[in-house]
């Protein structure tokens, strides 16, 4: 299915989360809804504030984290939440144990 998430659509705010065909009705909801999806370029450009907090969660063990920067994905959001999360790993004292890989797909 291919979804446009350029277009912008209000859904209903009466409907459940439990009910088939939901966007928010699980993992699966999310690739197999038909419904009209809601997107906003403002929160997907900003920064990713809980994103660090997550990679945090993995020091002091190494982490390295990959980004294609896909435009979609939110452009500098990936490198953004790397940069942050990198001065996690200064705390314990293993500043290598987190890396950031930027690769440009061709």
């Amino acid at each position: 299915m291919d979804i446009d998430v350029q277009r912008t659509a209000q859904r209903d705010p009466t409907r459940s989360s439990r009910e088939p065909g939901h966007a928010c009705a699980g993992a699966a909801g999310h690739a197999l809804d038909a419904a009209p999806l809601t997107f906003d370029e403002r929160i997907v450009l900003t920064i990713p504030f809980d994103h660090p907090m997550v990679m945090g969660l993995v020091a002091p063990r190494a982490l390295l984290v990959v980004d294609n920067r896909i435009d979609w994905l939110g452009i500098d959001s990936t490198f953004t939440a790397g940069a942050i999360a990198h001065a996690i790993w200064d705390g314990p004292g293993v500043p290598d144990g987190m890396g950031l890989l930027t690769a440009r797909r061709p």
